[in-house]
């Protein structure tokens, strides 16, 4: 993701641009300084009013701003730069390729534009296109920039960064990247000849190393798939990715299919770095890794539930509950996740939002008596004895034997 300050950049390209369609709605979405006299607006206002958006991540609003920054001024490049990374954050790949494509027309040694489009290419696969832009920039003058590049992608509202850079000290990174490119579209030969230039540029990035690694692990060149990773150890002794692609190199873990660059989403060791610390009862360490496996893309319920459970351990309710919520959603099927969350309401004595969940819990199923018993329970804070005591009796039938105390106080 990009963000700079807005301004203005005058070329000799100009667009065309529907004239009719903005201000039909100027009173519900655009700010009060602007709707009083939108007609009287610079480019230049509604590209800074669209980038307090951007900087809120309000995509959707900020494009409908930049939208009218472009309008006024076809050849506002820097409108169409940004609006192109709103539509990135909103997953309109194609929409976020033209833009980008404008701004070379617009201005062809723009080169933060080339190296955003060449990214995305490269992100949605278009691995052709993205090693020809890459090409294409290491032949652009280098310049002065303020822009700053994340080397990871962004998930959900959270965003993991491995390490940033500007396109002042570019070669490295865009070598670094148009071997991932190479190595994807299995030209494994050219993809070394691009990770052994990045590191020729800057030796101490481990990411080149672990790349470069990869690549010679693919080529069946165990031993300098292992010397890379151990060079990159050197240059970041508890680098987690060289350490897991390490111990699968070695025969430890998994087959070589499950090694993966940096620029990939690895949340397998973060997942099982929680697991281990949760197995310790360290749950606030255990929460640290689930939130980084989530962070670089982990979709498994299992990491959101196991999440939840670690926080509801240390009392953080409401984190509990929302992992929990989320693990339901992943997985509507999920009973413990139902459970959980019953508990949590009861323990907050919101006993009608457990009510709810234990009768989830029991379509789901219908086997459980833990679920009765709770249930039960809750019931009986609400007063609905009848209710309470046919799921205490369910519970009973189903073989809990802790039921009885409760069955003599309750149920009388």
């Amino acid at each position: 993701m990009k963000k700079n300050l807005c301004f203005s950049l005058f070329t000799l390209w100009c667009l065309v641009m529907p004239k009719a369609l903005i201000f039909a709605q100027e009173n519900t979405y655009f700010p009060q300084k602007l709707a009083e006299n939108p007609s009287k607006r610079t480019a230049e206002e509604w590209c800074n009013f669209a980038m307090d958006l951007y900087a809120k991540d309000q995509f959707a609003e900020a494009i409908r701003y930049f939208d009218e920054a472009v309008r006024i001024k076809a050849e506002y490049k820097m409108a169409y730069y940004y609006r192109a990374a709103c539509k990135e954050d909103m997953k309109n790949e194609k929409s976020a390729l033209t833009d980008y494509q404008i701004c070379m027309h617009l201005d062809p040694q723009f080169s933060e534009a080339l190296f955003s489009k060449a990214l995305l290419n490269y992100k949605i696969g278009n691995y052709a296109n993205a090693q020809e832009d890459f090409t294409r920039l290491l032949s652009l003058p280098k310049k002065e920039t303020q822009t700053i590049y994340y080397q990871n992608v962004s998930y959900g509202n959270e965003r993991v960064v491995g390490g940033m850079f500007t396109l002042q000290g570019r070669n490295a990174e865009i070598y670094n990247y148009r071997g991932l490119a190479r190595m994807k579209s299995q030209d494994l030969l050219g993809a070394v000849a691009d990770f052994d230039s990045a590191i020729f540029i800057n030796d101490h990035n481990p990411n080149y190393y672990i790349n470069r690694g990869l690549t010679a692990a693919k080529q069946g060149n165990t031993v300098a798939a292992i010397a890379d990773y151990q060079k990159a150890l050197k240059v970041s002794p508890d680098h987690a990715l060289a350490l897991y692609n390490l111990k699968i190199i070695q025969g430890k873990s998994q087959s070589y299919s499950h090694l993966i660059s940096f620029e990939d989403k690895f949340p397998a060791f973060y997942i099982n770095q929680g697991n281990e610390k949760l197995e310790e009862n360290n749950f606030k360490e255990a929460i640290a890794s689930y939130d980084t496996a989530i962070i670089l893309g982990s979709e498994e319920h299992s990491t959101f539930f196991n999440r939840g459970f670690a926080k509801e351990k240390i009392k953080d309710w409401q984190g509990a509950i929302k992992d929990y919520s989320t693990t339901t959603a992943l997985k509507d099927d999920f009973v413990k996740a139902y459970i959980s969350r019953g508990n949590i309401f009861f323990k907050l004595k919101k006993y009608e939002k457990a009510v709810s969940d234990y009768d989830l819990a029991a379509l789901i199923d219908g086997k459980n008596p833990s679920t009765f018993y709770n249930r039960g329970l809750a019931h009986h804070y609400l007063k609905n004895q009848n209710q309470a005591c046919e799921d205490l009796e369910k519970a009973k039938t189903l073989g809990m034997k802790e039921v009885e105390k409760a069955l003599k106080t309750i149920c009388k």
